[in-house]
């Protein structure tokens, strides 16, 4: 069965992103998977017992794992509520670690579709996606991430934005996308963010890629928005702020426009004042 992987530490952030992954997993039919890692800074220090002595440690672990099985009564309480007590199952993992390592081997053991994580404040999605750590993460992950604020309650999914700036291998990623979105019965709207005049080579430009698009998808629910902005940051933010959708996607590929431009410190501000779920793809992403 697919699966829904979501990382805690047992932080209110997390339990509210586990709330919404609860809601995820009932639509797309998936089984539901928690993961807490307790962390070291190198797992071949493991052995050693520098980092905890042996009672330190089975402290800790039997906190983490009282903690886990209430977290998991928690949100089959909440499927019940939902209806899915039936279609939904929760199962858990407790992993020594370096997590970002540890997430990564989750993914692949359990089969994950979708990872779902919480944002805990400010620029933490930014850390997450291209901090040091994070960067050898998403080059090993193999599903996509949704980063949910720590504020933000699940709403139904009636609307997701895909910022382009038109790549041909976004194409194949909105194909992916829209097999996420079609269980929510979700538009998908292609969102063009540049600074670029809409002159008639552009209109050529997108006129190609949205005959490809439509030409790789049968679903019919994808419509093409063009932004204009001073910087495609107001313009990108512009998509998160209007109400009008419910999940922000993002690119991260290191040869995308997009990609490079979260390189420059001040469009890093979009992670810092993002208010919506953020989707992040990378551009080989697993099977869905």
């Amino acid at each position: 069965m697919r699966t829904v992987l979501v990382p805690t530490d047992f932080s209110a952030p997390a339990y509210n992103a586990a709330l919404y992954a609860v809601e995820m997993a009932i639509t797309l039919q998936a089984s539901l998977h928690l993961v807490h890692v307790m962390e070291v800074a190198d797992k071949a220090l493991l052995d050693t017992q520098i980092l905890w002595p042996v009672l330190d440690y089975q402290d800790v672990k039997e906190k983490a794992n009282q903690q886990m099985n209430l977290l998991k009564q928690q949100l089959r309480l909440q499927i019940i509520e939902n209806n899915a007590g039936e279609k939904v199952s929760v199962t858990s993992s407790l992993v020594e670690g370096v997590v970002y390592q540890e997430i990564a081997e989750e993914i692949v053991r359990n089969a994950a579709i979708l990872l779902v994580a919480a944002m805990h404040g400010a620029g933490n999605a930014e850390r997450f996606i291209f901090g040091s750590k994070s960067r050898d993460f998403i080059r090993h992950i193999s599903c996509p991430v949704l980063l949910i604020p720590h504020n933000f309650k699940y709403r139904k999914i009636n609307k997701i934005a895909f910022a382009t700036d038109l790549s041909p291998n976004d194409i194949a990623l909105i194909e992916l996308l829209a097999k996420y979105a079609e269980p929510f019965h979700a538009e998908i709207v292609i969102s063009h963010v540049t600074t670029d005049a809409n002159d008639g080579q552009h209109q050529q430009q997108t006129e190609s890629f949205l005959r490809e698009v439509a030409g790789k998808n049968n679903y019919d629910r994808i419509y093409y928005r063009y932004l204009s902005g001073q910087t495609i940051e107001d313009g990108i933010l512009r998509l998160s702020e209007n109400g009008e959708v419910d999940v922000l996607t993002m690119v991260h590929r290191p040869e995308s426009g997009l990609a490079k431009l979260w390189q420059r410190s001040h469009t890093k501000q979009i992670a810092k004042q993002i208010k919506i779920p953020l989707l992040v793809l990378k551009g080989a992403s697993i099977n869905y």
